[in-house]
């Protein structure tokens, strides 16, 4: 069956989903369009790493991309499953993978992917790997989910729906922000090398908390702001297919995302200097780095 979400053709993939109503206000059609395309959207992630888990081994058989860069097995099952399952839920709408796109990246709405957060551990058989994807319309992010595979979670949320996660043989839960929250911060790094300046900020963080972990898997990190096992992310020069979902979702969240820099890199216009924390937290991390 389908419906349509701004014009594009939309598939619903469950009998029992509500039509959006054709009498209601366009706004209001367009929350309950994008909440329908998110519970689609969630059981597939769920799906897919359920099924990866399972099939592909985490090994250590990874090929190079560029410098620092790998594609694994991992990488390549994951962009086939999601890009088809994409393709079939919202056929008129391309997709954008960090693994391959479909060239249609001019177009204003179109899905962003990374199939793989993470290949750098894949590669060396580290269990510290996601999966990021958001829908872009018109420039704007209208919803997003993530997911890790080891533990198997879903974080999802979109325009009109909070977010909500879901674990392995459990319905979603509403995500909230642990009250714990550990003396440690989690240092991301988009750049191949890293620069003089992120040498200092590792210096000082290292001094100022109690651990800095560089996990390189921001979906693991947001995961591990969420439950309270960091106070911070500390990000720069991100650049991965992984940003906008990871940056829409912290603001979904409700955690503060503050730019420490007018120098925006591309292809996401993203600060390169960033910190996403409770409010609370933001301004003494901040002063600590000297932002």
């Amino acid at each position: 069956m389908c419906s349509t979400l701004w014009g594009m053709p939309y598939r619903v993939g469950e009998p029992s989903m509500t039509e959006r109503p054709s009498d209601a206000p366009p706004q209001t059609r367009a929350a309950v369009s994008a909440t329908q395309l998110l519970s689609d959207v969630t059981v597939l992630l769920n799906e897919t790493v359920s099924h990866l888990t399972r099939v592909v081994p985490l090994s250590s058989a990874g090929n190079p991309k560029g410098d620092e860069d790998f594609v694994t097995d991992l990488d390549r099952h994951a962009h086939q499953e999601i890009c088809t399952a994409l393709g079939k839920l919202t056929p008129g709408i391309p997709v954008d993978s960090e693994e391959g796109t479909d060239g249609h990246l001019s177009e204003p709405t179109r899905w962003v992917l990374d199939p793989i957060d993470g290949s750098q551990n894949v590669a060396v058989g580290l269990p510290l790997a996601g999966i990021a994807v958001c829908l872009l319309y018109e420039g704007r992010v209208i919803l997003s989910v993530l997911a890790t595979l080891w533990p198997s979670r879903v974080l999802a949320a979109c325009d009109g729906m909070a977010p909500s996660v879901t674990e392995a043989g459990s319905s979603g839960i509403p995500a909230l922000m642990s009250e714990q929250r550990l003396d440690r911060v989690s240092l991301l790094r988009g750049s191949s090398r890293p620069t003089s300046e992120f040498l200092r900020v590792q210096t000082v963080l290292t001094t100022e908390f109690d651990r800095v972990y560089q996990t390189r898997c921001p979906v693991v990190d947001l995961f591990l702001l969420l439950d309270g096992g960091c106070r911070a992310l500390v990000c720069m020069d991100l650049t991965g297919y992984e940003t906008l979902p990871l940056l829409d979702m912290a603001s979904r969240l409700g955690f503060a995302v503050h730019s420490a820099s007018t120098t925006k890199n591309e292809p996401w216009n993203v600060p390169d200097r960033l910190v996403v924390a409770r409010s609370a937290d933001v301004e003494p991390v901040v002063e600590t780095l000297g932002w």
